[in-house]
């Protein structure tokens, strides 16, 4: 069993209430491996709406984001290709085929209409929203995935053996 005043420092909440103690370990987790949140990452917020629509939650067809996302993953995939090493670049590819293009693939026969380019451009509006409302930057959450902080980054690449 591990003792949580040795492996956490003193937090009130959580004395409060002990159901918060999954919460703050997941907190903790986030600052101790300097790993981005999920919801600072816009591509995830695609995937979100993805999921939404294949469980025909919502009707607005996330394929254009997914697409726009495509397209700059695959320019940051040349940049690695270029100034990072072979794991990085194999990494990078894994969560490109499990985040774009899967979800593209089994959505392609949905046509892109108006109404999903202006949902998707109202996505992107209302996660700005959210970037700015928890102080973080454009430019700050760069730089942090250009150094390989992304969730998804790092589990897939602890799992690597090149």
């Amino acid at each position: 069993m591990f003792n949580e005043e040795i492996a956490y420092p003193k937090c009130e909440y959580i004395n409060k209430n002990p159901s918060n103690l999954a919460i703050y370990f997941l907190h903790y987790i986030y600052i101790q491996i300097k790993m981005l949140r999920v919801d600072f990452i816009l591509s995830y917020w695609f995937l979100f709406w993805y999921f939404l629509f294949i469980l025909n939650i919502v009707s607005y067809n996330p394929k254009f984001g997914l697409i726009l996302g495509l397209i700059n993953n695959l320019f940051h995939l040349i940049e690695k290709i270029i100034f990072n090493p072979l794991r990085d670049v194999f990494t990078f590819s894994i969560i490109i085929i499990l985040i774009k293009i899967i979800p593209i693939y089994t959505i392609y026969k949905y046509s892109i209409t108006y109404k999903d380019v202006i949902m998707t451009f109202c996505l992107i509006i209302l996660y700005l929203l959210w970037i700015y409302l928890n102080n973080k930057s454009i430019n700050e959450i760069s730089k942090q995935l250009r150094q390989n902080n992304g969730p998804l980054y790092k589990i897939i690449n602890n799992q690597i053996i090149i």
